[in-house]
């Protein structure tokens, strides 16, 4: 059963569907999306998106060095820090909590 290669593949996505399923469901119910088939539209492009993550960023990322691993983990760091200070200096929360 597990040498069938359609489940050898879901397996290998899942963890890249795990982590990107949850933004676009968020993105459907802030848009308040209530077609059927925008959602599943929504769900087939959150599996197209996870196969195409696992197979140009985590197979390459998986064959790296562990400094190369570290210099990109500090990277994404850095950015994330650099992308929630901006959000904090532009006053992006205040409004967003404004308007609700």
């Amino acid at each position: 059963l597990l040498c069938h290669r359609w489940l050898q593949l879901i397996g290998d996505v899942s963890y890249s569907l795990y982590l990107i399923h949850w933004p676009i469901v968020c993105l459907v119910k802030q848009f308040d999306v209530d077609n059927e088939r925008m959602k599943l539209a929504a769900m087939l492009f959150a599996v197209g998106l996870s196969i195409l993550c696992h197979f140009c960023y985590e197979q390459w990322y998986l064959t790296l060095s562990t400094n190369a691993t570290f210099v990109l983990v500090a990277v994404l760091y850095a950015l994330s820090i650099t992308a929630i200070l901006r959000r904090t200096a532009y006053g992006v929360d205040e409004q967003t909590t404004a308007a609700k």
